[in-house]
């Protein structure tokens, strides 16, 4: 009993009947709508207005409303009014415990476009889909939907607008983790909108409740049926009496618990919720029989199974089935108690047929979104790869083409480009141009001058370097076959000897080299030694071939030592230049 009284609850919470606190007249919708004929715009949000407030007093109606506006919104083609109203149609089989037949709505409208674009659609389809979920009690699929819809909305006040707070605290609380849904229930609660809103007081309070805390629970009901009074919200009137009467009865004070029963009694009669009326008749019907007063409570009983077996609802049923039962132990009239038993064994097994299907056609429902989703995701990665394929495809044919096309014309070009460039300087009417190109061209001149004499010196310094190891090889080998010979041969090959040491003199190379090199570039070597006095001319070396631009390989040739030697000098000498980690050794060669 207390189970669907606080999925009625929670239904409430998530869609209002009131704006600024007075009830919505249902009864001048309806009347509005019957004389509403050509006007298929205007009945269209007629019906989907009283689809969304028919809820969760009569489920029946709401889809009826639903089911007509899905019905004009497809003949105009009103795509936005064709997901909303499968919203609707989806929201009102839920309310009604359909849920299973609820989740191919909600799927479609999921799946739709316009739910991608409009944020508060899809923000109401995973509410849709994870309320149904959490009722199938699929609870970890429920708490990822929700999860989602935190996902679309980052903005805190946003969260508190919509409710999210509510339903994950409601989804938390089907899981068991009470703390967990306090926490978020009281972050809405700190906030203006809600600390009059009698629905969330009466949330908490179920949480106390739920918990065995009655005391606790309580006051929240009690301020909840004040404030629900001050609004004259009935319908919340009617819940948050019945709280306060559970709360007494569980405390034992039967008079006031009669007291608040019989309050709850007169305000779900008023709104015509029947459900309501017949748990609140369940409750004073069991609180009878606790006082033995079996006449009272077998009159609460009788009328209440009455309604129930109108509605149909086979846990009202069963509830009251139990109620029997413990009113006929009290008479000890076994016959009857074995009776009720019977019946409310028979409504047990069709609620758990019921629930075999469902549970049956849930879980193939789930199948099929998920092999759907995975089709879906197989298709758009085929086509991202097939266009991928496609597109590099065509590019590379595209640079291949580029390429040859480039190399056939790349002679013809040069001599038209050139051509071209002399011919547009020769056009030039102001003179300011007619030099700022002629300069550039001298630069270019210059610069071209300047990397052929860098050529011109990595040759010479090459061919130096090749010939002393040439000749350093020859007076090893000879230096070896002179012990061979007779005396008199050995004074010949020694002088012999001593010619080519004094032709390997690498030191008067490197002066040699150094003027050509001075010819090209002026002062280098002058401003280095005055920024670093310390350098030695093996330094001065690696810094011409820097100055040269060379790569580290070619230098690491022309000073006859390995790479990884040549890796080494360098960091030396970005030392000994006192440059930091930042700075550049070779921009800093160059830019003197």
């Amino acid at each position: 009993m207390k189970n669907n009284y606080i999925f009625l609850l929670f239904s409430l919470l998530l869609s209002f009947t009131t704006v600024w606190g007075q009830p919505i007249n249902l009864d001048s919708l309806e009347r509005k709508l019957r004389l509403t004929f050509d006007n298929k715009a205007q009945r269209l949000e007629l019906c989907l207005l009283l689809g969304k407030n028919y809820q969760h007093i009569n489920y029946q109606k709401a889809y009826t409303y639903s089911y007509e506006a899905l019905q004009i919104a497809e003949q105009q083609k009103n795509e936005p009014q064709i997901q909303w109203a499968k919203v609707r149609i989806g929201e009102a089989l839920a309310f009604a415990g359909k849920n299973v037949e609820a989740l191919p709505y909600f799927n479609q409208v999921l799946a739709s476009k316009l739910a991608q674009q409009d944020k508060k659609l899809m923000i109401k389809v995973l509410s849709g889909l994870a309320r149904a979920n959490m009722m199938l009690k699929f609870n970890d699929q429920a708490l990822k939907y929700y999860m989602e819809i935190l996902n679309h909305v980052t903005d805190d006040k946003e969260k508190i607008d919509i409710g999210i707070h509510q339903w994950l605290a409601n989804a938390y609380k089907k899981q068991g983790n009470y703390e967990k849904a306090l926490t978020y229930l009281t972050k809405d609660l700190l906030e203006d909108k809600y600390q009059n809103n009698p629905s969330l007081l009466s949330e908490i309070g179920n949480l106390y409740y739920t918990q065995k805390k009655y005391a606790e629970a309580l006051p929240y009901y009690q301020d909840a049926y004040l404030i629900a009074q001050q609004k004259k919200d009935i319908q919340a009137c009617s819940f948050s009496t019945n709280n306060i009467g559970l709360v007494y009865a569980q405390q034992e004070d039967y008079p006031k618990a009669i007291e608040y029963y019989n309050l709850s009694l007169q305000y779900s009669k008023n709104v015509g919720n029947n459900r309501d009326y017949t748990n609140t008749l369940s409750n004073l019907a069991q609180l009878y029989t606790k006082q033995k007063a079996y006449k009272n409570a077998l009159e609460y009983v009788k009328q209440g199974f009455g309604i129930a077996q109108t509605l149909k609802d086979y846990p009202l049923l069963i509830e009251l089935a139990n109620d029997y039962i413990q009113l006929y132990e009290g008479l000890q009239d076994d016959k009857q108690v074995i009776a009720y038993q019977r019946l409310m064994i028979s409504y047990q097994d069709s609620i758990a047929l019921q629930q075999r299907e469902q549970d049956v056609l849930a879980i193939q429902l789930q199948a099929k979104i998920a092999e759907d989703r995975q089709t879906m995701q197989n298709l758009s990665h085929q086509n991202q790869l097939l266009w991928v394929y496609s597109w590099v495809g065509g590019l590379s044919i595209l640079v291949l083409l580029a390429f040859i096309l480039l190399i056939y014309n790349q002679n013809r070009l040069r001599k038209k480009v050139i051509a071209q460039q002399k011919n547009t300087l020769m056009l030039l009417a102001e003179k300011e141009t007619a030099e700022k190109a002629l300069h550039t061209i001298e630069q270019q001149q210059v610069q071209t001058h300047i990397d052929r004499q860098n050529r011109v010196l990595a040759s010479q310094a090459l061919l130096l370097t090749k010939k002393n190891e040439i000749l350093e090889t020859t007076e090893q080998h000879l230096a070896g076959f002179v012990k061979t010979l007779l005396p008199e041969q050995q004074e010949n090959i020694k002088n012999l000897l001593k010619e080519l040491r004094n032709t390997v003199q690498k030191d008067n190379d490197w002066n040699s080299y150094k003027l050509h090199f001075e010819e090209v570039h002026p002062n280098f070597f002058k401003t280095l030694q005055q920024l670093h006095p310390t350098l030695t001319i093996n330094d001065l070396r690696v810094c011409a071939y820097l100055k040269m631009q060379l790569s580290n390989k070619e230098i690491a040739v022309l000073m006859s030592i390995s790479p990884d030697s040549l890796k080494v000098n360098l960091s030396r000498l970005k030392i000994k230049l006192q440059l930091n980690k930042e700075q550049e050794l070779r921009l800093y060669i160059e830019n003197l």
